[in-house]
């Protein structure tokens, strides 16, 4: 028996309630409630001091004003706590300058001797130590079990442990993140995966950073061991769902950039508490088989075409049974039964284990989804309650022989009954749900897309001056292209229109003139750009109405210089690297007119294998205009700029934007350049 210390316990304090309450619920653990101005807390001997106290565990839980947290916590390592949750707020999350030395002060404390969670959390469990210092109200009867979880909200802590237990899983260790200002979201994760019981990990998280490249670490450490990580990460509802046809390839905003990370370290990606834990609660039964081939079994009439539609919207794709398989079922199926995944057996010619067998036999299906139309059976034996049991009972020892996984789910969200309540007790290995359109979810997110898969494109939004620190002109791009030897559009340039006579020199019609203009990313919405232009007359025309005109919006300081270049044609595709808290990251896109709300964008970790960058290429330009020596050519440029940009001469840019490359037929050229400098924010740490 070891003790827990309380740091500020208080009688009318709804926190320590909620805290003393779970520390007795799972009671291994003797409570020190400490605070100078009680005798005693909810029946507590209560102690004028962490002092008093002495160290009889090694955990204290702090709920006092934040000026004097730092305090506890030097008294706290000093007699030898190893761990404390800092649930007091004021510290930076308050956006003062007294909260932020608070948390520097805090941290200082705390030093190598003690673990803090918080400030600004709801407190920690280890339910393999039967503790749940958890300061609000958790579900009653939780058990320990193999999911640990990690988050940054403190309210949605208790969320994800009630949607755990639903799906009839246990929890091993939980921790509230608040602040994170020594444990933060990689350093928990980091913890969680280190846990010999924890097979999947809850996160949820706001802000994810690799400080120092621990949070990949994490991951990588995850993966090795085969923990699943399943993330769930908000704010992504506002972003509009389609590729505005804009001169960058700012596209690839923070969400899919997060994405593009994810699927480099086999992160499994929710939108929600619920989908949250059901995607958990399979992978702890099936691990990595949980990503394979699914089928849909049991759900006659309306459930297999739900099952069908529930599919499409989870972009789960349910894998077309083997000729052999098919042959088989049909053999054993009778009339007017759907002969298809999902199957529909109006009746069968054959006992059901018999029909069934082959589909557990096809080498494309590692996951037999057994649909419940109806309500949950229970234990009458009579109607269609026997008939039900007898389908779950016999796909789930169908999925034990074939070494094939079995997965039941009930259409609705109708009560269990004693029946399935007790199966759940008594085969806690058989993931057993209810409410399909969520199966489905997680089953969608589990398998996820591929790694130069699709990912719905961000908006940057075009608001004037999104882009404006630290952009690099047009002009200055082009110089540092060709000195690195990356193929761009024949052009030249001058300072000012009179000078341009030379410029034109070797250059071959129709050609494009642009004026560049420090600090505006997109010419067109200024008007400082022509096309087409057939001679040296209409070159120098050109180039005067655009000075003129940018005269006449104020913007005659900020012109750079006055570009002429060869207009290219072919097909466009828009290029983009960004470097980001996460790492770097490559964009693959159809570009310029061919850009359309339905083109799917495409975002990779990089590095990826040279093959990756080919495949994004052939992709993004599919069309006859882009043979494949073109596309060849093009794909070397994309390799080459992630290259520069990896470790060469780019490493200096936070983005480097190319739209369009364009590409012909054996030839490939970039033909409009944006870069913006790396001024520290977007920086990889690890």
């Amino acid at each position: 028996m070891t003790g827990v210390a309380i740091v500020g316990a208080s009688p009318g304090s709804p926190l320590v309630y909620d805290l003393m309450s779970n520390l007795a619920a799972y009671g291994q653990h003797d409570v020190y409630p400490v605070n100078p101005r009680h005798d005693s807390v909810l029946g507590l001997k209560c102690y004028s001091s962490l002092d008093a106290v002495g160290q009889p565990g090694d955990s204290f839980i702090a709920i006092i004003p934040a000026r004097t947290c730092p305090d506890i916590v030097r008294t706290a390592a000093r007699l030898g706590y190893t761990r404390g949750a800092i649930i007091s707020a004021g510290f930076a999350e308050a956006g003062t300058a007294d909260g932020v030395e608070l948390q520097r002060q805090l941290v200082e404390a705390a030093g190598d001797a003690v673990e803090i969670y918080g400030p600004n959390c709801i407190g920690f469990a280890d339910f393999a130590d039967s503790l749940c210092g958890i300061a609000e109200p958790v579900p009653p009867g939780l058990t320990h079990g193999p999911v640990s979880i990690v988050s940054q909200s403190g309210g949605l802590t208790s969320a994800v442990m009630a949607a755990l237990q639903e799906d009839g899983v246990g929890v091993d260790w939980c921790v509230s993140i608040g602040n994170g200002a020594v444990v933060d979201v990689a350093h928990a994760i980091e913890r969680a995966v280190a846990r010999p019981d924890t097979r999947a990990v809850c996160v949820y998280a706001e802000e994810l950073r690799s400080r120092d490249g621990r949070l990949t670490a994490a991951l990588e450490a995850a993966r090795e061991r085969e923990v699943g990580i399943i993330l769930l990460h908000p704010g992504t509802s506002g972003k509009a769902r389609k590729l505005v046809q804009s001169h960058t390839a700012s596209v690839a905003g923070d969400d899919v950039l997060i994405s593009a990370y994810c699927r480099a370290h086999d992160v499994v990606r929710v939108t929600s508490v619920e989908q949250l834990a059901r995607a958990a609660a399979i992978w702890v039964r099936y691990g990595r088989k949980a990503r394979g081939g699914v089928a849909v079994v049991g759900g006659a009439g309306g459930a297999s075409v739900l099952s069908t539609d529930l599919a499409v919207q989870a972009g789960l794709t349910l894998p077309t049974f083997t000729a052999g398989t098919l042959e088989k079922l049909q053999a054993g199926a009778g009339e007017g039964s759907f002969i298809e995944n999902p199957l529909d057996v109006v009746r069968s010619v054959v006992p059901r284990a018999e029909l069934y067998g082959p589909i557990f036999d096809d080498p494309g299906i590692d996951i037999v989804l057994n649909v419940i139309p109806v309500t949950m059976p229970d234990s009458e034996d009579r109607g269609c309650a026997v008939t039900h049991r007898d389908s779950i009972e016999m796909v789930v020892a169908l999925g034990k022989a074939t070494g094939k996984s079995a997965i039941v789910c009930s259409t609705g969200t109708g009560p269990w009954t004693d029946w399935s309540d007790g199966y759940r007790r008594d085969h806690p290995e058989v993931p057993f749900f209810r409410g399909l359109q969520l199966t489905f979810q997680a089953l969608g997110a589990l398998a996820g897309p591929t790694v130069a898969g699709a990912e719905p494109p961000a908006v940057h939004g075009g608001e004037p001056g999104w882009f404006d620190d630290g952009l690099v002109t047009e002009i200055a791009g082009r110089h540092e292209f060709e000195r690195l030897g990356i193929a761009v559009a024949a052009g030249a340039d001058r300072p000012v229109a009179e000078d341009l006579a030379s410029a034109l020199d070797g250059l071959t019609y129709p050609v494009v003139v642009k004026v560049d203009v420090a600090g505006v990313a997109h010419k067109g919405d200024i008007g400082a750009i022509v096309l087409g232009c057939s001679g040296a007359d209409e070159v120098l025309a050109a180039a005067r109405r655009i000075v003129a005109r940018l005269h006449e919006q104020g913007l005659a300081d900020a012109i750079v210089g006055i570009l002429v270049e060869e207009q290219v044609s072919g097909t466009e595709v828009l290029v983009g690297l960004t470097r980001a808290e996460l790492g770097q990251f490559l964009t693959v896109v159809p570009g310029g007119a061919g850009t359309t709300s339905g083109d799917l964008l495409r975002t990779v970790l990089l590095p990826v294998p040279d093959q990756v960058i080919g495949t994004l290429v052939e992709a993004a330009a599919p069309d006859g205009k882009a043979g494949a020596a073109g596309r060849a050519v093009a794909t070397g440029i994309v390799r080459q700029l992630a290259a520069e940009f990896a470790s060469g001469g780019l490493q200096e840019y936070a983005r480097v934007e190319v739209n369009p490359l364009m590409i012909g037929d054996g030839t490939a050229v970039i033909a409009d350049i944006l870069m913006e400098r790396d001024q520290g924010k977007g920086r990889q740490h690890g």
